[in-house]
């Protein structure tokens, strides 16, 4: 969804005056895979400072959505840290490029999946083992562009993340997450 979401929202965001915006940055559910998301977070990253009329303008533009603005500028990332930084460096995609934040580094955000089938019957571990490896068809795994690290444990691109969670929630399974850049 965030692919043509993204493209919507640059569409929209025609007309605004770019100079002072570094980036803007979608992230959150719509990112994650979420289909139907609550609501949409965009991040405006300022080059200097903040220009309120500029985010009036962007609010303007994206009225129709429920849309929940966050706004930085350069300054933040290097010498006040915002918590906004790590989930952006995770999570964002700019709408001006359509490329991952986390890229322009070297780096892809994934989710680092383990899992623990030890209270489920030998036939239900069959049953959810063949939904992620696959047997006669692909894996889930594999149809999400992930890759296994050891039996229980693979990891998945961040874009996949709430389609995996609603899986394993499905089936009750007990497990641990963990967001990873890799370079």
């Amino acid at each position: 969804m965030s692919k043509e979401l993204n493209k919507y929202l640059k569409e929209k965001l025609k007309g605004i005056d770019l100079a002072e915006i570094a980036d803007i940055f979608l992230f959150g559910s719509a990112v994650k895979g979420k289909e139907f998301p609550k609501d949409i977070d965009i991040c405006v990253i300022f080059r200097k400072k903040i220009l309120e009329k500029t985010l009036k303008e962007i609010e303007d533009k994206l009225k129709d959505f429920n849309v929940h603005i966050s706004f930085l500028n350069v300054d933040n990332f290097f010498r006040k840290p915002h918590s906004l930084i790590k989930t952006l460096l995770v999570e964002g995609i700019s709408i001006l490029s359509g490329k991952p934040f986390a890229q322009n580094f070297g780096f892809f955000a994934y989710v680092l999946y383990s899992y623990d089938l030890s209270k489920l019957k030998p036939s239900e571990k069959v049953k959810f083992v063949y939904l992620l490896k696959g047997r006669k068809a692909e894996g889930m795994v594999k149809k999400m562009n992930g890759e296994w690290i050891t039996d229980s444990c693979f990891i998945i691109p961040i874009q996949n993340d709430s389609e995996m969670l609603i899986i394993l929630k499905k089936w009750a399974i007990p497990f641990k997450r963990k967001e990873a850049l890799i370079h």
